[in-house]
């Protein structure tokens, strides 16, 4: 018997020895797309900034969970338009950048690694220091457009007179269309490695939408590989969950105005919450519906998405 009780108490230390080295263990991360801009570091995230020579406009992006920047880059291929992309924190690197430095000006967010919080800190950081021109446009896609209302909260003056598009935001009140159990979240460490031998199976192939499109395709089957660790995707989801329940609506009050566009087929957040959210920004909030589209509006219907205001 106590042999049997011995024997067993160590298996379970080697099982909580191993979840612990799965939690926090790096993993490998995606490849990635080439990048005509600079690196700034700021703590664990990183701000990517393309610059022309003549920079009629500035766009300020903040993508969604588990993606990366490289979300936004076909869409604000533009001339004279200056793009500033911030990555979420203890997340992999995913563009190739021609030079990655720490940000004199950056400071280390006060919020934990991991939150919305401490993401917004790092977007205000941003668009304080990076800005070059008077014409901005601060876009966030879904859990981004948390970010940029946290933002707000902590820096309204920033966002006077800028062009704030949140595609397929979360916001207050919000639900997911599918909440993992906690018994899920818990088993991240084991269970993310099994998603990155298949990222695009028959389980999710329903979130994505069409994947014609070679590029979706391979963002989305980034999408396992752009977290650096387990530990951070917890983070991240149970932060959703507790942001999405407490979340103040009169957050709106922070921006001037706003655009919400709203994926008529979206199979990771409910659409009908969606638009109950952005109805309680008031008339300050426009409100688009783009038909026959998934989560990922930019890559589905880039066409929905608004074009730059004229400075």
């Amino acid at each position: 018997m106590l042999v049997a009780v011995g024997i067993g108490g160590l298996a379970l230390l080697v099982v909580a020895g191993l979840h612990g080295w799965l939690l926090f263990r790096p993993g490998p991360g995606p490849s990635r797309e080439p990048f005509g801009g600079d690196c700034y570091r700021v703590a664990d995230a990183r701000i990517y900034v393309r610059r022309p020579v003549t920079a009629r406009a500035t766009v300020v992006a903040m993508h969604g969970f588990l993606e990366s920047p490289a979300y936004f880059t076909a869409l604000y291929d533009l001339p004279e338009v200056e793009v500033i992309l911030v990555g979420s924190a203890d997340y992999h690197p995913a563009l190739d950048c021609r030079s990655e430095i720490d940000a004199p000006w950056g400071a280390r967010p006060m919020a934990p690694v991991g939150t919305i919080a401490h993401d917004a800190e790092v977007l205000v950081q941003a668009m304080e220091h990076l800005i070059s021109t008077r014409s901005v446009r601060v876009h966030g896609h879904s859990r981004g457009g948390a970010v940029v209302l946290e933002a707000a909260r902590r820096r309204p003056d920033l966002f006077r007179g800028t062009d704030v598009l949140l595609e397929a935001p979360l916001l207050p009140g919000v639900r997911p269309v599918w909440t993992p159990p906690r018994a899920i979240i818990e088993l991240l460490p084991w269970l993310l490695p099994l998603w990155r031998r298949r990222p695009i199976n028959r389980r999710n192939a329903p979130l994505w939408g069409a994947l014609d499109d070679p590029r979706k395709r391979r963002l989305v089957g980034s999408l396992p590989f752009n977290p650096r660790r387990a530990v951070t995707v917890r983070r991240n989801l149970l932060d959703l969950g507790d942001w999405t329940r407490n979340a103040d609506p009169g957050l709106w009050h922070n921006l001037e105005s706003a655009r919400v566009v709203v994926p008529a087929e979206d199979r990771v957040l409910e659409p009908a919450s969606m638009q109950a959210g952005a109805k309680q920004g008031g008339a300050g909030v426009q409100m688009d519906a783009v038909p026959a589209s998934s989560h990922f509006v930019a890559l589905d219907r880039p066409a929905a998405i608004p074009p730059l205001p004229q400075p």
